[in-house]
């Protein structure tokens, strides 16, 4: 079984049009609450069950995965040539004084 025939799997079970923007939708509405604290400080629970819900009601919603499924490849691409370029001027530029801190 090659690589090409377990994502052509994943593909038909549909972990690319569910999971994987759920998972996506989950992290950054968990991350955001945390980071502002909307309940309060050591809420992760309520946190946790709110960006729950977030995700499994955005994944309802098929014109939403429809849009991630469109924009994110395009924005990954665009994600690692900036890093690319980030680490070849770290690599090769030198020490840079506006860049630090």
């Amino acid at each position: 079984m090659s690589l090409y025939d377990i994502f052509g799997s994943l593909e038909n079970i549909g972990a690319f049009d569910i999971a994987l923007p759920f998972i996506l939708i989950f992290t950054v509405s968990f991350a955001i609450m945390q980071k502002i604290q909307l309940f309060g400080k050591n809420k992760k629970n309520i946190d946790l069950i709110v960006s729950l819900v977030l995700a499994f009601l955005a994944v309802r919603n098929l014109i939403l995965i429809e849009i991630l499924n469109r924009f994110l490849p395009n924005i990954a691409m665009f994600l690692i040539i900036i890093l690319m370029f980030l680490l070849l001027l770290g690599t090769f530029g030198g020490p840079l004084p506006g860049f630090t801190g």
